[in-house]
């Protein structure tokens, strides 16, 4: 963590939700990175260690799945705790599949986004 701020990496292809979260998150005084599909996000990682991870499972190139089981490779990735952002068909399963912290379904509420993130942040 740097300069107090705890750091949340959003893994999100759609402009419109990536813009939502950015704002919402940076309110809340996140630092937030960006990343468009799952290469970019294990790019992200090499550089950068977020706090937790917002994922999106339907993205371009490396889709969510694939992020998260190179994710979990690497033991100082590992740890990251991951929400899991979707609109897939049975998220819970999917969630408990890819050991994530915790699973929202799209279209999501954003305050319960926000307690979520808040909930899973390593104390």
């Amino acid at each position: 963590m740097v300069g107090g701020k705890r750091r949340i990496l959003v893994v999100e292809d759609d402009p419109t939700v990536c813009l939502v979260l950015r704002d919402a998150l940076e309110d809340e005084g996140y630092t937030i990175r960006v990343a468009r599909n799952g290469t970019q996000a294990l790019a992200a990682l090499e550089e950068w260690q977020p706090d937790v991870i917002v994922l999106d499972l339907l993205l371009p190139a490396v889709n969510g799945r694939e992020f998260r089981t190179q994710q979990l490779v690497h033991p100082e990735h590992a740890r990251v705790p991951v929400v899991l952002l979707s609109a897939v068909q049975d998220l819970p399963v999917e969630a408990a599949r890819l050991g994530a912290a915790a699973a929202l379904a799209k279209p999501f509420d954003l305050d319960e986004l926000l307690a979520t993130v808040r909930a899973v942040l390593p104390r």
